[in-house]
């Protein structure tokens, strides 16, 4: 089984790279974000 994290809503860019490393020194298999009030593809971006 594959567990996915979320990258969270933060507008906060040292935020989303640190909870992604967080994510994947924890073993999380990939990360999502929410596509609502915002832009999804930047936080993805940063977490590559």
């Amino acid at each position: 089984m594959k567990v996915d994290g979320g990258l969270g809503l933060s507008p906060d860019i040292d935020k989303i790279v640190a909870n992604a490393k967080a994510q994947e020194a924890a073993g999380y298999d990939g990360v999502r974000t929410a596509e609502t009030s915002h832009d999804p593809f930047l936080p993805l971006v940063l977490a590559a």
